[in-house]
């Protein structure tokens, strides 16, 4: 076997081309093809497997195993072959970070030589706001972070008497959304870049840990 994979500028792999080696000639020949689309943030959207079929010259929508038979039991393995959208929607309520994911499966229509719609599942996750107690908000002699709420940038002062090692943006999941090490300067600013809006909690790692809340409008 062989596969040759694409990559976009920031690393996503976004089409993996497969090849077999056919002994009658001496020469690898592509039987298969996988499309990757991702959102502004890097998350993935969108996935299709493909099969060569050499009957007709084109790519149709399904593996190697589904070619031609348009009853193959193989389209229930969805994670082998088919197309899969991803989706993901956050919203922040009063009281809770709600976020809906949506996976929606196709299937390959041999007649119209089109994707079908098959299944669809949605995942819904509910956590309460992560608490920063008044005290612990940048807002400080040596920290403080402005404007917050922010709509494209924010500027993080840091701590004068101390060696910044660390800052982070973290959700109300408690995954760190970036990290720079080390910045330079007596301040940092943050970039949206994307960034859903919402609460999120700036971390910084100096001489002691400073942490407070800052809203993306």
């Amino acid at each position: 076997d062989r596969k040759v994979t694409t990559y976009d500028e920031i690393g996503n792999p976004v089409r993996i081309m497969h090849y077999k080696w056919e002994t009658t000639d001496s020469s690898w020949n592509c039987d298969g093809m996988e499309s990757l689309t991702y959102d502004a943030t890097g998350k993935q959207t969108e996935w299709s497997r493909y099969g060569w079929d050499t009957n007709s010259d084109e790519w149709i929508g399904s593996c190697k195993k589904c070619l031609n038979i348009a009853n193959d039991p193989c389209f229930t393995v969805l994670e082998m072959c088919g197309r899969i959208t991803n989706s993901t929607e956050s919203k922040l309520d009063f009281n809770s970070w709600r976020e809906i994911n949506t996976e929606i499966h196709y299937q390959w229509n041999f007649e119209y030589k089109k994707w079908d719609y098959s299944t669809k599942t949605e995942k819904y996750w509910s956590k309460p706001n992560t608490v920063v107690a008044k005290d612990d908000v940048l807002k400080t002699s040596s920290c403080n972070i402005y404007p917050n709420p922010f709509s494209d940038y924010t500027i993080i002062s840091l701590p004068e008497s101390a060696i910044t090692r660390r800052i982070e943006l973290i959700d109300l999941y408690g995954r760190t959304i970036r990290s720079v090490d080390h910045p330079q300067g007596e301040s940092f600013r943050l970039d949206r870049n994307n960034l859903p809006g919402g609460t999120y909690i700036i971390r910084i790692h100096s001489d002691d840990i400073y942490t407070g809340r800052v809203i993306i409008r």
